[in-house]
């Protein structure tokens, strides 16, 4: 039944190797060559054709036909490495045993695109981008009460129903939808790379067309490490921070409830402690002790200035810790609230512009800048006077803030105009607006400040740009069923 179901699903005469024997005679070992496990095709897999696949030690050799499949005939029984080249694909070796039984050995193999590895619990070194690829939204069946849940658990649907008319993506939101992970071959939009849609993708400071990846059991939003970059944090869906041990084979050591969604991480300027914006009942911030790894505090927001319901986007904490500056907003407007970094009090507030998604300070503490999707500009603040100075008009519907380690730079993910707007960190003058993929959200820079990595959650990809010049040094290979959001650097 097996070799009949393989032989159903090949669509043209197989890439034989040449030989003097009846064509009825069943091959010795067989076997189809796919690109990762899916594809959309209606075989169900994605076909590898004219792949060379050879018998180590042997001169016997073929090339598999347009369904990627392959054969050979008379083998005698024992162990075989099977070796298999195709153009821009990883070459692949893997060890069958011929049993020359009534049916031929079966020897599928995936080959992942050139440049791709699977690192599962492996630690790679500073200057990694860790990028957090969450599983994408499906509509799911109407549930037993008659309302279509789009995925959303219904438990949430107030949070949810409150952050989109707050102006946030749902999409863009750690409370996203939760996905099962366990879809299988054949279904439409099936992975084209055998990696699990729940995963962080690495990619090392010394090779950028090197991708690895570590499956996750939860789907991932927003990443922040430590300042020596031994623990990676990062939210999911399931409202908590994770706590990951990146020298430990990335095992989770801990994982934090945040009692709502969360929309951002950051790390206090001293490094003592991470901020952890929550949009809840009672929005705030939540403060984590990184040497402990445990929360301390919980930061209440003020109601906003306007009268409105603010939600918090993203928080900010100088290196002297005496303030905490957070961004709240609505379609109508926004405000950066300050409060005082021990008792939570608030110490001050300035107007900026409509539904801020995003914030970041500038390296010498100076000013504190948001991204404003509603307004499509930057705000720029005073951080001691606490008065806004101005505005950048950059793309449209901007997401997230980042300041490189340098200060000559200030990045802006555009999501609506697909691009990513450079700013001067002196001058706050628009340099460049740099075409992206697809809804860009995340971006951050690497130590050295030589590169910034813009996660495209609509194209599915990274893309690394040159952190002074702006120019695209690489996109990384699109991933069909998970969207990138968060990125970090590990220092």
């Amino acid at each position: 039944m097996v070799i009949l179901l393989l032989l159903a699903l090949t669509p043209a005469l197989p890439a034989r190797e040449k030989k003097d024997k009846k064509q009825s005679k069943m091959p010795s070992l067989a076997g189809i060559i796919m690109k990762g496990t899916g594809g959309n095709n209606p075989l169900g897999y994605e076909p590898v054709a004219g792949a060379e696949v050879s018998l180590q030690g042997t001169d016997r050799k073929t090339v598999t036909n347009e369904g990627g499949y392959y054969e050979f005939y008379e083998l005698e029984g024992g162990d075989y490495t099977v070796n298999v080249m195709a153009a821009h694909y990883a070459p692949v070796q893997k060890t069958v045993r011929v049993t020359n039984g009534p049916t031929p050995t079966l020897a599928n193999v995936s080959m992942l695109p050139e440049g791709t590895m699977l690192i599962s619990n492996t630690p790679v070194g500073p200057g990694t981008a860790y990028v957090a690829f969450a599983a994408r939204q499906i509509n799911q069946a109407t549930t037993m009460t008659g309302v279509m849940s789009q995925g959303f658990p219904l438990q949430t649907q107030e949070a949810y129903r409150g952050a989109i008319a707050a102006g946030a993506d749902p999409l863009g939101l750690s409370g996203n939808p939760v996905v099962s992970p366990s879809i299988g071959p054949g279904f439409a939009d099936q992975h084209a790379i055998d990696v699990n849609p729940n995963s962080l993708m690495m990619i090392p400071s010394g090779n950028l067309s090197q991708t690895g990846y570590h499956t996750l059991g939860v789907q991932p939003y927003w990443l922040c490490f430590n300042v020596s970059g031994t623990r990676l944090y990062m939210s999911d869906s399931s409202q908590q921070v994770q706590v990951l041990d990146t020298v430990n084979k990335n095992v989770v050591i801990a994982a934090l409830p945040a009692q709502g969604i969360v929309t951002d991480l950051r790390l206090s300027g001293d490094g003592n402690y991470l901020l952890v914006s929550v949009m809840s009942g009672s929005p705030g911030v939540m403060m984590i002790d990184t040497r402990t790894n445990q929360p301390t505090r919980y930061l209440p927001l003020p109601p906003m200035r306007s009268g409105g319901v603010g939600y918090p986007m993203g928080a900010v904490m100088s290196r002297e810790g005496g303030r905490v500056f957070v961004v709240q907003g609505n379609p109508q407007s926004g405000e950066v609230v300050a409060l005082d970094g021990y008792t939570g009090q608030p110490v001050g507030a300035c107007p900026v512009g409509a539904s801020p998604t995003g914030i970041a300070q500038s390296v010498d503490g100076r000013f504190v800048y948001t991204a404003n999707s509603a307004s499509g500009d930057m705000s720029v603040v005073d951080a001691t006077s606490l008065g806004e100075l101005g505005r950048v008009r950059v793309g449209v519907s901007p997401q997230k803030v980042a300041v490189s380690p340098n200060g000559m730079r200030i990045w802006v993910t555009n999501k609506g105009s697909n691009s990513v707007t450079m700013v001067d960190g002196r001058s706050h003058a628009v340099l460049a607006t740099v075409p992206t993929g697809g809804g860009p959200i995340g971006v951050a820079c690497s130590p050295d400040s030589s590169r910034t990595f813009v996660t495209c959650k609509d194209a599915g990809t990274v893309v690394i740009l040159d952190g002074a010049t702006g120019g695209t040094l690489k996109t990384t290979s699109p991933l069909p069923n998970s969207s990138p959001y968060g990125i970090a650097i590990k220092p």
